[in-house]
């Protein structure tokens, strides 16, 4: 019987054999895989795109109900109508007002300045402002504290109380063009307009005259609110040391200016999240001329013309005596 003999499989061949199939092999569940992530990728998007929307009509909804704890935002008083450009201040609005504006979409109600949507909320301390939708691309106007946007509000309603026209955020600008925004303009039957500008940060005593020459120029008075014993005390020095040469002469310091006139604020000036109730008096001259006024007191006076420079004081002339 004759013998056959068996050709050895090569060793590359076999190799060559088993490396196919784990190539296929692996192609194959690579695809099915990168299929799934695929697939998954685009489920989980558009589920997480579904869920961000719920949350943020839920969240509109809900708002009124849970105050919004931060405030640390731009919280604006201000918004207009994107179709007919009515605006509406969030702290003279009716209750009911308010719950229109709160149900109306997104994007009825815009910014002023940046025409961005507006979205209304409420602050911790119960306090009704417009803050940008978030998505807005450029740089978000610089946010003003709470303690800032209240006496904003107190002094328009005071103003109006008063039988003066007043307007938060006012726009402006000098002959030459050169543009301001006022925190409250105040006007009186007569056009005498005065500006009430609210400072509880400290600034250069440059800063103060060049922001009142802006004024002047545009033809507006203005007056200054600031803290008494932070931001009050660091001017009177300001002021102080640019006239040295006045004291030298006269032996007596000039601690105010001609140019500034200034109500000091019994407030802290470091802790802007914070308002007193009730609001304490406002100190207006130095000295035997000091007066202690209450907020209308101020506007009145300021609408009226009684703030007299006699240097080197600023006097009270209400005509009392």
């Amino acid at each position: 019987m004759g013998h056959v003999q068996m050709q050895p499989l090569r060793f590359g061949q076999a190799q060559g054999k088993r490396g196919r199939r784990f190539f296929r092999w692996f192609c194959i569940h690579a695809f099915r895989i990168l299929l799934f992530l695929l697939n998954y990728g685009l489920f989980t998007s558009l589920k997480s795109g579904l869920q961000s929307l719920k949350s943020e009509k839920e969240g509109l909804k809900d708002s009124k109900k849970q105050p919004f704890n931060s405030e640390k935002l731009f919280m604006g008083q201000l918004a207009y109508h994107s179709t007919t450009g009515n605006e509406v201040e969030a702290f003279s609005l009716t209750d009911e007002e308010w719950n229109t504006i709160w149900n109306d979409p997104i994007g009825t109600w815009l910014m002023p300045k940046t025409n961005w949507p507006a979205i209304p909320k409420v602050s911790i301390r119960g306090l009704r402002f417009f803050a940008h939708k978030s998505g807005y691309p450029l740089p978000l106007p610089k946010p003003k504290s709470y303690a800032h946007t209240r006496l904003q509000i107190d002094i328009v309603q005071a103003a109006r109380s008063l039988g003066f026209k007043a307007n938060l955020e006012v726009d402006g600008c000098c002959p030459d063009g050169t543009s301001w925004i006022a925190d409250v303009l105040a006007e009186s039957e007569t056009g005498r307009k005065i500006v009430f500008e609210v400072q509880l940060s400290s600034q250069h005593l440059r800063d103060f005259k060049m922001r009142t020459e802006k004024y002047r120029l545009s033809g507006v008075s203005v007056c200054w609110l600031l803290p008494e014993k932070t931001v009050g005390m660091r001017l009177m020095k300001s002021i102080i040391y640019e006239n040295e040469d006045y004291y030298r002469k006269n032996g007596m310091f000039l601690a105010d200016c001609e140019t500034l006139i200034t109500f000091g604020l019994s407030i802290s000036g470091k802790d802007k999240d914070s308002y007193p109730s009730p609001f304490p008096p406002l100190r207006f001259g130095r000295g035997q001329y000091i007066k202690r006024l209450e907020l209308k007191e101020v506007i009145h006076g300021m609408m009226s013309d009684f703030p007299s420079w006699q240097e080197p004081d600023w006097i009270w002339n209400d005509k009392t005596g």
